[in-house]
């Protein structure tokens, strides 16, 4: 009966698939195999002191051959295949990486039908992860374990995450300790299935020589996140110089390195776009370039910088023309507000973020007024005029003066639904008692339904009653629709 179980098992059907002749012998096999284990347990008690091997051995088979009598009732195996896929996916976590002592690998040591059905489902292995080591530290099977991760991704469309940074001098950033890791081999390996590629993340330091021959090959790649330290290697930006459906791009890197992306890539395809530039970028070219794009999130990292269209004669902003971007509907500007900004428009624009090292400092040191922040603040509202949008959600991490305040309220007055604020401890009052609807009045932002009210350190505005009042104004207007937040 043992080789029959085994049969069975192999099959991955249940209990509830077999007849009941097959299910009354298994049963009876069962209470067999619990009574002369019983019988074993009690001769091995005697033996035990004579270390007699035979009689243990067999008793741990007759344990094994129960375990899989009853593992035919297990309730898992009664789940069905796709059942059974979908969690071995949620099991696999961020990347599948060739490594045996990982999910999915060990799913093919449990039984032979997750094997079997591990193995066979393509879309299990195509979120792939790899990392590159050092020579000295590579396996002998560790590649040819990498392409076999690759080949049972069979030809479905590939999720592929590259991380080509490790190890690194911690005093030299990006900086290879050992001249001699695998990189080289890795883009050997994973260059004959770049045709399959769907979504790129690509980590990357130092020299790559076979970067060329991975070029034009990316005809289904759509998801690109690029962090390229290395100034001296350009060629990793022409890696994507072919890829006609790409729409969403993260890019971490040195200005440099972005121009030479901006150069090969086609900016106008882009829809959605995340730069983080560790020196100046150059906004306003981004900007009129990606006329596609919906969602940009832009990072300034040096708060000194301007940003400037370098052709620009004196780097002088105003002198550059203005222009109108028709499709952008998400801004998120993370870095300090730019000279630039007023210098377009974005007529439908519906949710923009704002914020800034100045905002935090402010928040910190509430009574040092910055000059920077009223230029900022005065290019923003510029900005924001001459875009005539009907923004639903506006969230701003640095002070901004009451009077604009008003002057925004009143042209979002019917389509802001969510506002984030940072108020000062001379505005708070005015804020929250301008946001108190009045009885008999229209009231401010008849439609908010999220506030967040961010204070400087030490500075609370529950020392009265005016939020409550604020919050119970507003929920008597539109009941259960108003929540605040207080960040301080």
């Amino acid at each position: 009966m043992c080789s029959d179980i085994m049969v069975l098992l192999r099959t991955g059907n249940s209990s509830e698939d077999l007849d009941w002749e097959t299910l009354a012998s298994i049963m009876e096999h069962i209470h067999l195999l619990e009574s002369e284990i019983v019988a074993r347990n009690e001769r091995l008690q005697p033996q035990a002191m004579l270390h007699d091997v035979p009689p243990q051995h067999e008793r741990d088979l007759a344990m094994q051959d129960l375990e899989n009598h009853k593992s035919i009732f297990a309730p898992i195996r009664r789940l069905p295949n796709d059942v059974l896929l979908r969690i071995f996916q949620m099991s696999t976590g961020v990347g599948v990486k060739p490594d045996v002592k990982t999910i999915p690998w060990v799913l093919g040591y449990v039984c032979h039908h997750w094997r079997a059905l591990s193995r066979s489902s393509h879309s299990l292995w195509t979120d792939i992860c790899l990392a590159s080591l050092r020579y000295s530290n590579l396996s002998s099977g560790q590649r040819s374990l990498r392409n076999r991760l690759l080949s049972l991704s069979g030809d479905s469309p590939l999720k592929i995450t590259i991380n080509m940074i490790n190890p690194f001098k911690a005093d030299i950033p990006h900086r290879p300790v050992f001249p001699s890791d695998d990189r080289d081999r890795i883009l050997e390996d994973i260059t004959r299935h770049s045709h399959r590629y769907s979504r790129i993340t690509l980590i990357i330091g130092g020299p790559v020589s076979t970067a060329q021959n991975f070029s034009c090959r990316l005809p289904l790649l759509r998801s690109l996140f690029l962090a390229v330290f290395d100034i001296n290697n350009p060629r990793i930006c022409r890696l994507f110089s072919s890829a006609p459906l790409l729409q969403d791009v993260n890019f971490v890197g040195p200005i440099v390195m972005w121009r030479e992306f901006a150069r090969v890539v086609s900016l106008s395809q882009l829809v959605r776009l995340t730069v983080h530039d560790d020196i100046m970028p150059d906004f306003y070219a981004c900007v009129k370039e990606t006329t596609a794009l919906e969602d940009l999130y832009f990072r300034i990292s040096h708060l000194e910088d301007q940003v400037v269209q370098p052709s620009t004669p004196g780097s002088n902003a105003q002198l550059l023309p203005t222009f109108v971007h028709n499709n952008i509907q998400k801004l998120v500007l993370d870095g300090k507000l730019l000279c630039i900004l007023d210098r377009f428009s974005i007529p439908n624009l519906k949710e923009l973020l704002i914020c800034s090292k100045l905002g935090e400092d402010h928040l910190v040191r509430p009574e040092v007024e910055s000059p920077d922040l009223g230029v900022g603040v005065g290019h923003l509202l510029r900005f924001l005029k001459g875009s005539e949008c009907n923004l639903q959600a506006f969230h701003c991490f640095i002070p901004i003066p009451l009077s604009a305040l008003r002057s925004l309220w009143k042209q979002w007055l019917s389509s802001l639904t969510r506002l984030t604020i940072t108020i000062t401890l001379p505005t708070q009052g005015d804020v929250v008692r301008e946001l108190t609807f009045q009885e008999g009045e229209p009231g401010v932002l008849p439609n908010l339904q999220l506030l967040r009210l961010r204070t400087p350190d030490g500075v609370s505005i529950f020392e009265d009653d005016s939020l409550l009042k604020m919050v119970l104004s507003r929920l008597a207007r539109c009941p259960g629709s108003f929540t605040t937040q207080d960040n301080d």
